[in-house]
């Protein structure tokens, strides 16, 4: 979900490192027998679906606010 979240134009080298870091990890679980692949794949989903949601819905709406994500730079 960080790699997801990170904005490319700002930050690339940044954004290179956490999908290296990214990569990383799902080899090293899979290869440790740590996971399933059903279980990475469902991960990467499910981090898609949030970071989808946080951009476009209204649901983190609130907490938005509260972070102060929601207000124009």
């Amino acid at each position: 979900m960080c790699f997801m979240l990170i904005d490319a134009a700002r930050a690339p080298v940044a954004r290179r490192v956490a999908l290296w870091l990214m990569i990383t990890q799902v080899v090293a679980l899979l290869l440790s027998r740590g996971h399933f692949s059903i279980d990475l794949a469902g991960g990467v989903l499910l981090a898609y679906f949030v970071v989808r949601e946080w951009n476009d819905g209204a649901s983190f709406r609130p907490v938005q606010r509260m972070m102060g994500a929601g207000e124009p730079t």
